[in-house]
């Protein structure tokens, strides 16, 4: 029983999010890393985290990644969430994932650190990879902080749906931007603390999961139509096409593209007509029987005995033989047996039906 909670409703329907999950794209069949601390994963969550620690590096308390997992699947609730101490392991999750091409589908880092190629790894596999864009307040050219940064990464900022004030519906100021920001999504989501009670949280480290998690039904949705995994750039022509703007017309610093929102109407697949070859019809008919011709007999009638000649052409007939009683002294008017035949035949009309002289 997947449990997502009611607080959090207006983040997903400010997003179109709610229709998409309502709908069957909840993340179902769907593996996301969450690249980030080492805290402890809560009873509530391991029914759909999974923890992925080679060197024994999580610890029994809360952290960052306690929560950011948990705004995960507050957006796909059926999503495998697999959390793994990053910023502890980098290297040795980087064999992990070597270890298991094609698991993991996307991947989030609500993390801002000094640059290095450990994120290669990321892209070398084709994970579709999430990052905050950083809390320092900076929005020059070069704001956004790494790895949200790097050109095939998506960059999210900071949007608050939530509060009435400043900053209501507009990107919150802590947010950074720059040149490399891609797009906001809703941050002030709700959690849950280790005691169950509900915690609201904040900052680019909300924003980034849940921006994946509005992004992730869209790919839940190419999934379930047999389409690909979306590359980085399908992604982000993706959310490009789909932004309402927020700062300013296309493209600011600020806020990207602006507010990711998903459709409001659900994209159907037209799924392509194939035709398939004509069987032949097969007939079954009945064996060709050879048909053999009707023997023809012309019987030698002997003279004064046609009763008994009569009797013995009935009795050809009835096995389906024809006769032609020809008198013993006709055969003087035919000059020949052979003639006696070829008159036969002329009389019967059945030239192609063997024909002899049955004598008497």
């Amino acid at each position: 029983m997947y449990i997502i909670l009611k607080e959090n409703d207006q983040a997903r329907a400010e997003v179109n999010l709610d229709k998409w999950i309502e709908s069957g794209l909840d993340g179902e069949g769907l593996n996301v890393l969450l690249c980030d601390l080492n805290g402890m994963i809560l009873p509530h969550m391991k029914e759909y985290c999974i923890v992925i620690d080679p060197e024994q590096k999580m610890v029994n308390e809360p952290k960052h990644n306690t929560y950011t997992a948990q705004v995960i699947h507050e957006g796909l609730p059926k999503a495998t969430i697999y959390v793994a101490p990053w910023t502890y392991s980098a290297e040795e999750i980087g064999l992990w994932l070597d270890e298991h091409p094609k698991l993991i589908h996307m991947a989030n880092v609500s993390l801002s650190s000094p640059k290095s190629d450990l994120y290669d790894v990321l892209k070398k596999h084709n994970i579709l990879t999430c990052c905050s864009t950083g809390n320092q307040y900076n929005r020059t050219k070069e704001g956004v902080s790494f790895p949200a940064d790097l050109e095939w990464t998506i960059a999210w900022g900071a949007y608050n749906y939530l509060e009435k004030g400043l900053y209501s519906n507009d990107v919150v100021g802590y947010s950074n931007g720059g040149e490399a920001i891609t797009a906001v999504s809703c941050t002030n989501i709700w959690v849950k603390n280790q005691d169950g009670s509900l915690l609201k949280y904040t900052g680019t480290s909300t924003s980034s999961p849940f921006g994946l998690c509005t992004l992730g039904a869209w790919v839940c949705w190419r999934m379930k139509n047999g389409l690909s995994i979306p590359t980085w750039q399908e992604a982000r022509e993706f959310i490009k096409n789909n932004c309402v703007d927020i700062r300013a017309e296309n493209f600011d610093w600020d806020s990207g593209y602006g507010l990711f929102k998903l459709p409001s109407q659900i994209p159907i697949v037209e799924k392509p007509i194939i035709l398939q070859p004509k069987q032949p019809e097969i007939i079954i008919t009945e064996p060709i029987k050879e048909v053999k011709p009707l023997l023809n007999h012309v019987l030698s009638t002997p003279y004064l005995k046609i009763e008994e000649a009569q009797a013995k052409a009935d009795e050809l007939n009835a096995k389906g033989i024809k006769t032609y009683l020809v008198h013993s002294l006709q055969f003087g008017a035919f000059s020949s047996e052979q003639n006696a035949v070829n008159q036969q035949k002329k009389l019967l009309g059945q030239e192609n039906i063997t024909t002899y002289i049955a004598k008497y």
